[in-house]
């Protein structure tokens, strides 16, 4: 237990570091407007993300304690969750897709464009997905991986927005773009390291 809490800290101490060495380098090259868009790009799309997932991660977790003596059918759980999931961020997208530019109008005040709305939404899904994937790690207690994990996250992210920056992008964009990238690159990472809690066989009975 000493441990797990000792390795919680390192990442909570190197995850503060990265903030305060990065952020010279971000208020140089954005503005305070453009720091008001990022807040509202991760806030947007990690509302939608969290709304549209209807509590299906959670009750997975649970099913993970009362199905733990029987794993073949909590992979069957696990995947029907998964699949139900991302069945709702399409449902979902296509369905609020319609109103981004109303959205951007009205409550955005044109500030932050469709555009980045759609952006959001996407970061906000595939976060949510590693999310989902990373917190398995805590539940078997493996404080570890979870560390490791999340600190790969923010290195990478504080990596590639730096680049995007420096030599690509110049503007927000560059953190946005470097946030779903990440993600997508920490999504395939958990998945593959959480497979053996899946399998590809989707279940209706489970779903219920």
């Amino acid at each position: 237990m000493l441990k797990e809490t000792y390795l919680y800290l390192i990442f909570n101490i190197i995850a503060v570091l990265l903030g305060f060495l990065t952020l010279p380098i971000f208020t140089h090259y954005l503005s305070p407007e453009e720091f008001g868009i990022i807040a509202i790009f991760y806030l947007f799309g990690n509302f939608l993300a969290a709304f549209l997932s209807f509590g299906l991660m959670n009750a997975t977790y649970r099913f993970f304690y009362e199905r733990n003596e029987d794993l073949e059918k909590f992979k069957v759980i696990n995947f029907t969750n998964i699949f139900f999931i991302i069945f709702f961020f399409v449902i979902g997208y296509l369905i609020i897709s319609n109103f981004f530019d109303i959205i951007s109008y009205y409550i955005f005040d044109n500030k932050v464009d469709s555009q980045i709305l759609k952006l959001s939404f996407l970061a906000g899904c595939l976060l949510r997905l590693y999310l989902y994937f990373l917190n398995f790690f805590i539940y078997q207690g493996n404080a570890k991986l979870y560390s490791a994990s999340e600190i790969s996250y923010k290195i990478l992210t504080a990596i590639i927005s730096i680049f995007f920056l420096i030599f690509l992008i110049h503007d927000f964009y560059a953190l946005i773009y470097s946030s779903i990238i990440t993600s997508i690159l920490m999504l395939v990472t958990v998945i593959f390291l959480n497979r053996k809690l899946i399998k590809f066989k989707v279940s209706i009975k489970a779903f219920k």
